[in-house]
């Protein structure tokens, strides 16, 4: 073959696309499973701040528990005081068997995820706070932009292949032979023969069907480039949606701090109250749960913001 019309430089073209698209179109599915990594990774944190603030109530129960025997032994205090009490450090533990399945549940789908044998004695680090600036200008970098140009590419292979099928082919050919009788047909006798030559070929029915098969190709690259559009349309629109998310957790933070001090305050009154006789165990339990409530929100909102953020890098792959 001393000229095939591209055929054969078309056709590694074509299969050298194909691999890369198909190569694309993994990444795109494993970039998938990021998302859900990173719920299971933040619900195990979310747990252990719950866990911790759990251990915190329980704690500060058992302190009110000995206080209120005290008063019970003085007289300030009655039974039911005790009781009310109790009843919260039962609600505690409870509440702590229900935390440690669920962080038990989360452990194990993580490492069926990430291939790794992970237990409830793993340690789970929680990262440092990230994009502490602006993330509003944040270039996205998806893959599956690069799959849509992978696709595109592949198109463009398939249209250098159709234009290559209609090109004229010019070879050279030999061909040798021994028989009898050779290319002498008045011979009789056993002689070698060898033909050569130019050989051009040209299939002309491929002019036929070109007109048609490039229009197709170019109806799937416009549907590429309007998935590849909606795509971003969609990807800017939740880029705002997060970016609104972090700033609405960001002002809720700049008060919890104050909330918990202030409860804190209101719950060591009570316990003075309590103790002078003016105010009941009952009060105290209220103010107490206030407390611990204002500090587990505290905490939700410091996982939320680390989810909020995470969500931002892997929406826009940064």
């Amino acid at each position: 073959m001393l000229w095939d019309g591209g055929a054969v430089r078309a056709q590694q073209k074509l299969i050298k696309a194909g691999s890369e698209a198909e190569r694309k179109q993994l990444e795109v599915e494993i970039y998938a499973l990021e998302e859900r990594i990173n719920q299971l990774f933040f619900g195990i944190l979310l747990l252990n701040e719950q866990l911790k603030q759990n251990q915190l109530l329980t704690g500060e129960l058992g302190r009110n528990f000995t206080t209120v025997q005290n008063y019970m032994e003085n007289g300030i205090a009655n039974q039911s005081d005790l009781d009310v009490i109790k009843v919260e450090q039962l609600n505690a533990k409870q509440m702590q068997t229900q935390l440690q399945s669920a962080r038990k549940a989360f452990i194990e789908m993580l490492g069926i995820m990430i291939g790794e044998r992970l237990n409830e004695n793993t340690t789970f680090i929680k990262p440092q706070s990230v994009m502490a600036g602006s993330t509003r200008h944040l270039q996205i970098n998806r893959p599956e932009l690069q799959l849509f140009e992978a696709q595109t590419n592949l198109f463009d292979s398939q249209k250098s292949l159709i234009k290559a099928s209609y090109m004229p082919k010019l070879g050279l050919f030999l061909q040798g032979g021994y028989g009898r009788p050779g290319l002498n047909m008045l011979s009789d006798k056993f002689d070698p023969f060898y033909i050569g030559g130019v050989r051009l070929s040209w299939n002309f029915g491929a002019l036929y069907t070109q007109k048609n098969d490039l229009q197709k190709i170019e109806i799937n690259k416009n549907m590429v480039e309007t998935q590849k559009e909606l795509f971003l349309y969609n990807i800017n629109l939740a880029v705002s949606r997060e970016n609104q998310e972090i700033e609405r957790l960001r002002n809720l933070m700049r008060g919890d701090d104050e909330i918990i001090v202030l409860r804190e305050n209101i719950r060591k009154a009570t316990e003075v109250k309590v103790a002078n006789g003016t105010a009941t165990v009952t009060d105290l339990m209220r103010d107490l749960t206030h407390e611990n409530l204002a500090r587990q929100t505290k905490a939700a909102h410091e996982i939320d913001l680390l989810i909020a953020i995470y969500n931002l890098k892997n929406t826009t792959n940064n």
